[in-house]
């Protein structure tokens, strides 16, 4: 909190510090509320208006892991859940590289990059006001 400190040294203390912490408060809060907003829409299948108890389980959630880091005092159990996580993710993400060469093998056999590229030159030459 050097930000406090700064404020200590000036006049006025008294009235500017208790308004920076308000302040800090009310935008944590906000972002926080947004994020958990944010999570509920995405694990809701995207409805624009995200079920309430779901906003109010990733509160809890987050409560808790913030919690957690302050009595802990570190940050190893956030670095555990993002391992147990990460995991299971790393395979998704193999898969879809897979996918991936897969479907640009496929494509290449094809000939469709090579198509690709003489539609991309065409596009290029027009683009430029020349003409075949």
């Amino acid at each position: 909190m050097s930000f406090i400190m700064v404020l200590k040294e000036l006049p006025g203390f008294a009235i500017t510090g208790p308004i920076f912490l308000l302040l800090v408060v009310v935008f944590l809060a906000t972002a926080t509320t947004s994020g958990m907003i944010s999570l509920s829409i995405i694990t809701s299948n995207g409805p624009e208006n995200a079920p309430k108890n779901r906003v109010i389980i990733w509160s809890i959630l987050a409560t808790m892991i913030a919690f957690s880091n302050i009595i802990t005092g570190t940050l190893d159990g956030v670095k555990a859940v993002g391992v147990i996580i990460g995991i299971p993710f790393m395979l998704f993400v193999f898969l879809s590289i897979s996918g991936m060469f897969r479907q640009m093998r496929l494509d290449y056999s094809r000939n469709l990059l090579t198509q690709a590229n003489k539609n991309q030159k065409t596009v290029d030459q027009l683009a430029e006001g020349k003409k075949e």
